[in-house]
């Protein structure tokens, strides 16, 4: 939600309004938790499975003896709680030489099959019944990585309410992760005087200011230029696998590679951003691919001045099924990607407390001079794209005239 060109960035255009410094601006934060699988209480475990708390959980207005819900996998329930109900003996190697056993009686070892669920079932019930406690901030989990986005001040006394009960789980946070970015604040290196009175009055809540944004599950999440710039390194990285790569000597190999190790990543980022940001580097990595593609089946270096190799090379993008190598490039892709996880999120928005406070300039809702670079404005582009041109198809061997690039605002 806090991607695009802030209003006191914008260049050129009319005079950009005054910066937002009340504690009610908009803040997106991170956090992040320190060997949480390892350390996860084990009980509120069993307690989820049982559907009722053990103990009382004050931050989260939970008391001992409260349901907890639905018991979930209910026919699971015995064998997990027998599976995990003992104690796991491991031996420690001092450096000197000496042994001596270690009972592990919480958490979940590293790569169990059913680590995930066991930490979401230890972890998630609470979390969301803390989340209840101010409907004023949107939180999401992914297993142990944790963002808020809400008022200023409404994150941060939800940041401490958390942190007391991830202690009560037996959790802790990693503060060098804890991240922190206001885009009304973007690109201000020095943060108003605001953000360090919120942050005195929760001394056990560090967060690092980001200006510009920060990464989240691999992911953007700030300015457009932040967002460039991640992308263009993205890319770069992609773009240098594809020479080791082009030495493997069994071609059904090298395609399976490209396929599946090389081509889905640029996928992956698309749909986080709105097409002014993800066409240029959706661009750069398809025709990396592509000629390295050329390369390894050796093409001429004027390949694209032949229409053959030409018309060889878009029948490498088509689907397996179409007679192709599945090579889809991401610009055919790009907004299609892009509708379907817009709408999908704005439905879910607009059924929460996002809609009380969300920034709505940033967001370009109804404002014809927002950044072309928001959520919103992309959303629209999408949108109208789609029902101009349609869906290319991949059964279509010939190659379409690409649509017309959206003009600028």
């Amino acid at each position: 939600l806090a991607a695009g060109d802030p209003p006191c960035m914008r260049p050129g255009g009319p005079p950009p309004p005054s910066v937002d410094a009340s504690e009610h601006v908009t803040a997106v934060l991170q956090l992040d938790q320190i060997n949480a699988y390892c350390e996860v209480s084990r009980q509120r475990f069993f307690d989820t499975l049982a559907g009722y708390a053990s103990e009382d959980l004050p931050e989260a207005g939970i008391s001992a003896g409260d349901r907890l819900g639905p018991r979930p996998v209910p026919h699971a329930a015995p064998f997990l709680s027998s599976m995990y109900g003992g104690s796991a003996t491991f031996i420690h190697h001092a450096s000197d030489g000496s042994t001596h056993p270690i009972n592990n009686t919480d958490g979940f070892h590293q790569g169990d099959v059913l680590g995930s669920l066991g930490f979401a079932l230890s972890t998630f019930p609470y979390l969301a019944q803390t989340l209840r406690q101010d409907l004023s901030v949107l939180g999401f989990s992914l297993v142990d990585n944790t963002a808020l986005v809400g008022p200023l001040r409404n994150v941060f006394a939800m940041y401490d309410r958390i942190r007391l009960v991830l202690k009560r789980l037996n959790l802790r946070l990693q503060p060098r992760e804890c991240l922190l970015h206001v885009p009304a604040w973007a690109g201000l290196q020095d943060p108003p005087q605001t953000l360090h009175d919120v942050m005195a009055r929760y001394p056990e809540c560090p967060a690092k200011y980001c200006s510009e944004g920060f990464s989240f599950l691999g992911l953007p999440l700030g300015t457009a230029d932040f967002s460039r710039a991640f992308l263009d390194n993205v890319a770069a990285k992609i773009i240098a696998t594809l020479d080791p790569i082009n030495t493997l000597p069994d071609g059904r190999i090298y395609m399976q590679v490209m396929l599946q190790c090389v081509n889905l990543r640029p996928l992956y980022y698309i749909r986080n951003l709105p097409p002014w940001l993800s066409i240029p580097f959706a661009n750069a990595c398809d025709t990396a691919i592509i000629n390295a593609v050329a390369r390894y089946l050796c093409f001429p270096d004027d390949w694209r001045d032949h229409p053959h190799y030409s018309r060889a090379a878009f029948q490498l993008r088509l689907g397996i099924k179409q007679g192709g190598a599945g090579l889809t490039p991401g610009i055919m892709c790009i907004h299609s990607s892009f509708f379907a996880s817009t709408s999908a999120s704005l439905l879910s928005c607009g059924q929460t407390s996002l809609r009380d406070h969300i920034d709505r300039n940033l967001l370009g809702v109804n404002d014809p001079s927002s950044s072309r670079h928001s959520i919103l404005r992309g959303f629209h582009l999408c949108r109208e794209t789609l029902a101009t041109h349609g869906a290319r198809k991949e059964e279509d061997v010939a190659p379409h005239a690409p649509p017309p690039p959206p003009q600028p605002p």
